[in-house]
């Protein structure tokens, strides 16, 4: 009794001060901090985003967004402003550094976990919205593109504040409340933010919109978030940046990320990136780990009290959205996080409540089954990914693991004995040490898969410098913006075998980087014309981006009277 007098007053002390929201951006850096610094740019849409700010610093242009001299039209300038400005700001030339391209994916995870306390707290309670930050804070998913610089997390905080906003004109209607006119001034206006940041993407709010008029049958309390003038207002703010913007860069800037990017993500899997429905369904356990021990409470909650206005608002928040999400063919593992706020504020409220005590033995049953099975999965996945690249036993992947495993038992016992705290902060810090090992050394040390940062590094060597200082690097089989990045945007030249093939068998060869493919073909059109070139270093190693191992060659010409 006195043990939980005792917990009692500790959690009303760190709720009651400024401790709360101190502790939240502490568990923040935590779990978001590893690997912003030590992960090198990766092979997939990360290295894409870096280079086009890194071109907008290196040349001072803000109104073009260009990978070399190739036009990228896909998302708006929002974020490569953001980049851009944070570089500008932290490091000088050459601007290779990977981490303030990542910095306001960080800020605005942070800022998206403070703000689920801050905003909730009224309302929901101090508890209940502390329990939801940690419990977001700390999913998988979450963690990862944190530390990543795509525009995905700065959409869910725009998104996040919309929701919120929308939450406000909805309950107040239900509780026969007064709506203020800052609530649809808000909510437009994370639309319009959410516009500049990411397209088309956050108008998904409209599907939480329909959602509750069809679970209420009525739609009068939409009159409160004044449409018409909304939608106007969307517009012209759309317009004030995509206007200029497509003026100064000769192009339909609106027509070219509809047709580029949103139609092939609707119409057809982009980039091999298709997946069949339910495919969501069956990795969210993994995406929302270790957080997804509570989706049965959740749930459970849910069915019992889905008449409660705030329980209705979170699942017309997450469910319409989530089908939306399957449905286009297009999956990406960061698509649904815009719901992940919601999740996580369920998952506090069903904690808390006396109705998470009742549980049927099925729902028990399929509760452990899947905590057990996702558990297992990710500790398997963790030890043997790295040996799978390197045929080498990575420790600390192993020492990850076997703390899931740990965690697996212990969170899972706690929870079952009602001791929902103690479980929350197995899994919290178990996260916390996982994300640690995995993003500040495992991967960091899987050197196979960084093969633009060996290259780069192997081109530091001075004879290398004074080549590439005259001629471009010139590149065929492996087409990776990451290259570019890290040597350099005059650098580095993407060209064709034949133009190099050429190039050799004139004497005017230079530098150049093959695949493995491209260099049996150059191998073979060398005998065939006589001419001769030499291997400075083979560098074996994974694609990200393709999922496959490569093998890649520096060489370079050499005179008859050298062999």
């Amino acid at each position: 009794m006195s043990h939980s007098m005792n917990n009692t007053r500790r959690w009303s002390k760190l709720l009651s001060s400024h401790l709360a929201w101190i502790t939240i951006v502490l568990l923040c850096m935590a779990l978001f901090l590893p690997g912003l610094f030590q992960v090198p740019v990766t092979d997939v849409d990360e290295a894409r985003f870096a280079q086009a700010s890194k071109q907008m610093v290196e040349t001072q242009d803000y109104w073009h967004i260009n990978i070399q001299n190739k036009p990228r039209h896909l998302k708006p300038p929002a974020i490569y402003w953001l980049q851009s400005f944070i570089t500008q700001s932290t490091q000088s030339a050459p601007y290779n550094q990977i981490f303030s391209y990542r910095l306001p994916s960080f800020f605005a995870a942070t800022t998206t976990t403070l703000l689920i306390f801050l905003l909730y707290a009224a309302s929901l309670g101090r508890k209940t919205a502390f329990i939801a930050s940690v419990v977001f804070a700390s999913t998988l998913i979450v963690a990862f593109e944190s530390s990543f610089s795509t525009t995905d997390a700065c959409l869910m905080l725009s998104i996040f504040v919309m929701q919120w906003a929308l939450g406000q004109i909805y309950l107040n209607h239900r509780k026969d409340r007064p709506n203020h006119a800052r609530w649809p001034v808000l909510f437009w206006g994370s639309m319009a933010v959410g516009i500049f940041l990411k397209g088309i993407a956050p108008i998904f709010a409209i599907g939480t919109i329909v959602a509750l008029c069809l679970f209420d049958r009525q739609w009068r309390w939409t009159r409160a978030l004044h449409p018409a003038l909304g939608l106007l207002g969307v517009l012209l703010l759309t317009l004030s940046w995509l206007i200029p913007f497509s003026l100064a860069s000769h192009s339909n800037f609106l027509w070219d990320m509809i047709s580029q990017d949103v139609v092939h993500k609707v119409t057809g899997g982009q980039e091999g990136h298709g997946q069949p429905m339910g495919f969501y369904l069956l990795l969210m356990p993994l995406l929302f780990w270790p957080m997804s021990l509570y989706f049965t409470t959740a749930f459970n909650y849910a069915k019992q009290q889905w008449q409660n206005p705030t329980t209705r608002f979170l699942l017309a928040w997450i469910l319409p959205n989530w089908l939306i999400y399957e449905l286009i063919p297009t999956k990406l593992i960061h698509y649904l996080m815009p719901i992940f706020p919601a999740i996580a504020l369920l998952i506090a409220i069903s904690l808390l409540s006396p109705l998470s005590q009742s549980s049927q033995r099925k729902a028990r049953y399929f509760e452990a089954c899947l905590w057990f099975f996702c558990n297992v999965v990710l500790a398997l996945g963790v030890a043997f990914f790295p040996y799978s690249l390197t045929h080498q036993i990575s420790f600390a992947a192993l020492a990850a693991s076997l703390i899931i495993l740990i965690n697996m038992l212990m969170a899972y016992r706690y929870f079952r004995q009602q001791h929902h705290l103690a479980s929350l902060t197995c899994n919290a810090l178990t996260a916390i040490i996982v994300y640690t090992l995995l993003f500040s050394i495992t991967f960091p040390n899987l050197t196979l898969l960084w093969n633009s940062q060996r290259v780069a590094k192997l081109l530091q060597l001075p004879n290398y410098q004074e080549q590439i200082a005259d001629h471009p690097l010139l590149v065929s089989g492996y087409h990776e913006p990451s290259l570019i990045f890290e040597v350099g945007t005059q650098s580095v030249a993407f060209t064709p075998l034949d133009t190099i093939e050429k190039s050799y068998a004139s004497n005017t060869g230079s530098l150049a980087l093959l695949g493995k493919k491209d260099f049996q073909r150059f191998q073979t059109f060398a005998q065939q014309h006589d001419f001769h070139f030499k291997v400075d270093a083979i560098l074996p190693g994974y694609n990200l981006n393709h999922g496959k191992h490569i093998i890649l060659r520096l060489i370079e010409p050499l005179d008859k009277e050298s062999t």
